[in-house]
């Protein structure tokens, strides 16, 4: 489970993070800012998930 949880909230966050550089590049595509908060938090989520679960081990 620990691993789950490392895994799709980094994956989540560093996708957040390429749709909010996307957003930047093409700046008509709103979508693409809406979905990286969204992606950008719960990535975030998941991983203070993992911390508060299992610590810094």
């Amino acid at each position: 489970m620990r691993d789950r949880l490392t895994y799709f909230g980094g994956g989540g966050l560093m996708l957040g993070l390429l749709c909010l550089v996307g957003s930047r590049v093409w700046p008509l595509a709103g979508w693409m800012l809406i979905a990286a908060e969204i992606l950008i938090v719960v990535g975030m989520l998941l991983l203070l998930a993992r911390l508060w679960k299992h610590g810094l081990n």
